[in-house]
Parts: C-alpha cells; sequence; structure tokens
C-alpha cells in the first residue's frame, strides 16, 4: 500500500509525517548499527 501510494516509505514519511531528509538521515545514522 504505501509503495502503490508514496513509492517509498522514505517519501511516505516526509510527506505524511512531515519529516525534513536531514531529520530521516539522522534516525537512520541512530538506528544502523556497523558490522
Amino acid at each position: 500500500m504505501i509503495r502503490e501510494e508514496w513509492g517509498s516509505v522514505e517519501e511516505y514519511i516526509v510527506n505524511e509525517c512531515k519529516l525534513s531528509p536531514e531529520a530521516i538521515a539522522r534516525i537512520r545514522q541512530k538506528l544502523l548499527v556497523a558490522n
């Protein structure tokens, strides 16, 4: 459903949650774990 309407989860977050790409990048950095 998300991909059909917005194309990607990231686009959904930007458009519906009103987070900036910069905020998403900061969240992504905090959630990713280095190997």
